[in-house]
């Protein structure tokens, strides 16, 4: 029994070093990205490719602020009409409150999602959309994917 608890110990501690690990990478990209957003000439559109890759960044260590920086991400880029990433920034959205286990919120983000890659031909992100999509769904059902087609 004893060794049991042990290796389970050993086993945990690995685990959650493992995490603050990746956390404390990921945090030094979004350092980074905060600083690119500080530049005064940044064209309007590198600012939304930014702000999106921020949103995706922050999904799992600060939801809140990803779903900030993607509606700030959206209004922009609608703005200016960059509407090709629009999709992108819906399903980073939809990640981040996935993280809250807010399905409703997140199959609403990751469907719009699926309309906008779907509008604007980003193939890159339709795909990865339609997943989520379908991951929250409430119901778990692939109706809302037939309804698109």
């Amino acid at each position: 029994m004893k060794v049991f608890l042990k290796t389970l110990l050993i086993l945990l501690l690995t685990l959650s070093c493992g995490r603050l690990y990746a956390q404390k990478l990921g945090q030094a990209l979004v350092d980074s990205l905060e600083q690119q957003l500080d530049k005064k000439n940044l064209p309007d559109s590198n600012r939304v490719d930014i702000m999106t890759t921020l949103c995706y960044e922050y999904r799992e260590i600060a939801p809140n602020k990803g779903i900030e920086c993607g509606l700030k991400a959206e209004k922009l880029a609608q703005r200016i009409n960059y509407y090709y990433k629009i999709g992108e920034i819906y399903l980073w959205i939809s990640s981040c409150f996935n993280f809250y286990n807010d399905n409703f919120k997140s199959y609403e983000y990751s469907l719009e999602a699926v309309k906008c890659n779907l509008k604007y031909n980003n193939n890159n992100a339709l795909l990865i959309s339609e997943i989520y999509s379908y991951d929250a769904n409430p119901n778990n059902t692939n109706e809302q994917l037939k309804v698109l087609y």
